[in-house]
């Protein structure tokens, strides 16, 4: 015989063979359960949710974000109004009318919302419905102390109106 007809045999690593053989148990095993095995999942309830206040629309709930959970607050500020407010709580959001537009124009003219605490230079994220003529804004942090919050609203034409809105944190 000569060499160029022989027959090239392989030869079977019993390594191989085992990795392979636990691969396929495995995946028989994951297939039997996908297929018969439907009481695998079951929901657990952990414990009784406490009674809520159903006049307290936002209840007990926190910024799930902070550790610490701390307070905030919800203010709705008026257009023109010069009061200082006073709080305790570590971040406010603000909800309002927007300011400077002509009586029944609608809010066709406003270009931009701008609302930035001066104290600490953060920049809120302002949500305006142009047809209800309303703001609302993110979860904006206060210093303690005073913060001073500016609101700028910017309409067509270069007409620009700003409201100053101060903000006393307590400890």
């Amino acid at each position: 015989m000569s060499p160029s007809s022989e027959k090239t045999r392989f030869r079977l690593n019993p390594v191989e063979l085992m990795i392979f053989g636990a691969m396929a148990v495995v995946l028989a095993n994951s297939v039997y359960h996908l297929f018969y095995d439907w009481g695998g999942v079951r929901p657990v309830a952990v414990g009784q949710l406490p009674e809520r206040d159903p006049n307290d629309p936002a209840g007990d709930r926190r910024v799930a974000s902070l550790p610490s959970a701390p307070s905030v607050v919800s203010l709705n500020v008026s257009c023109g109004s010069q009061a200082q407010i006073p709080t305790s709580a570590e971040r406010v959001r603000l909800s309002g009318g927007l300011c400077g537009l002509p009586t029944g124009s609608g809010s066709e003219g406003l270009i931009k919302t701008e609302i930035v605490n001066q104290t600490n230079r953060t920049a809120a994220t302002v949500f305006t419905d142009v047809t209800a003529g309303k703001f609302s804004t993110d979860f904006i942090p206060l210093n303690p102390g005073l913060n001073r919050l500016e609101l700028k609203f910017v309409h067509q034409g270069g007409k620009t109106v700003v409201e100053r809105v101060q903000i006393m944190r307590t400890e």
